[in-house]
């Protein structure tokens, strides 16, 4: 998801990294979106679709770290650090290259195309609006009768953890489950 969103942005052939763990055992995997390919266009020029950029991720012969020994636990930290230190201003240069463009973009969200909208509205919330997800929600539940009743009891046990979080006091405002 992460990138898409750089996608989104027109960030692209930068890298993402993740931590895995299992148990004490923590992998480092790395992801990034190739430059698209150019397109030819009707008038005979060529644009990048970055919607069809290709994503890699590194999850063979990533570097591991067993944390229950202080030792590799200093090292992975130290090595967060230095891909923080290393990859930020990369970061910064490469969004303030794209930064007047995408604000002008997001000034003119009725423009964008419906493959640029789904790149860019990329919050769970913002995708169960779409007509695209209204429609595979009908399908799915056409295809699937059991799925209706999964999701109702979904939404039953929410209700239920939203009223028992109202009476202790502990409601979020931030976070609609029910979208």
């Amino acid at each position: 998801m992460a990138c898409r969103f750089l996608i989104s942005l027109g960030i692209l052939d930068f890298p993402l990294f993740s931590l895995s763990a299992s148990g004490s055992r923590v992998r480092l995997f790395c992801a990034w979106a190739e430059t698209p390919e150019l397109k030819h266009t009707v008038r005979g020029d060529f644009q990048l679709d970055k919607i069809q950029s290709r994503i890699f991720i590194a999850d063979a012969n990533c570097p591991e770290w067993d944390i229950s020994k202080p030792r590799d636990a200093i090292r992975l930290g130290l090595f967060l650090q230095h891909l923080r230190t290393t990859h930020r201003d990369r970061l910064e240069k490469k969004f303030d290259e794209v930064k007047k463009e995408v604000a002008e973009s997001w000034k003119n969200k009725d423009s964008w195309m419906p493959r640029e909208r789904a790149l860019r509205e990329w919050k769970m919330s913002q995708q169960k609006d779409s007509a695209e997800y209204k429609e595979w929600m009908r399908k799915a539940t056409e295809a699937w009768p059991e799925f209706s009743g999964l999701q109702a009891q979904v939404e039953q046990a929410q209700g239920a953890v939203d009223e028992a979080k109202a009476v202790l006091g502990m409601v979020d405002d931030n976070v609609d489950y029910s979208r």
